[in-house]
């Protein structure tokens, strides 16, 4: 399991400029907590808006739930959810 883990992180870690490892698993620990979080209205505009296939607006509520629930740095998840959009785009037309 953790080498699928850290094939799914190191790019984007690298990217970011993370060199501390235990820093950024924070950072995506504090983002998969978010995704656990059942808060059903949420998850009904996020479902719609994937299905418009807006990944823009996507990202976007999930931006601004996660500061808001997690109360972390607002630039580094700028960065990592640009990067996560960036990758979706990547693999859209596989």
């Amino acid at each position: 399991m953790y080498d699928s883990y850290k094939k799914l992180i190191e790019p984007i870690r690298s990217c970011l400029g993370y060199d501390d490892i235990i820093e950024f698993s924070k950072i995506w620990a504090s983002t998969e907590k978010y995704h656990k979080i059942n808060d059903e209205i949420l998850q009904k505009y996020i479902k719609r808006e994937l299905e418009k296939q807006n990944h823009q607006e996507v990202c976007r509520m999930k931006l601004d739930n996660i500061i808001e629930l997690e109360k972390i740095d607002k630039e580094i998840l700028k960065k990592y959810i640009n990067k996560v959009c960036e990758i979706q785009e990547l693999f859209k037309y596989d």
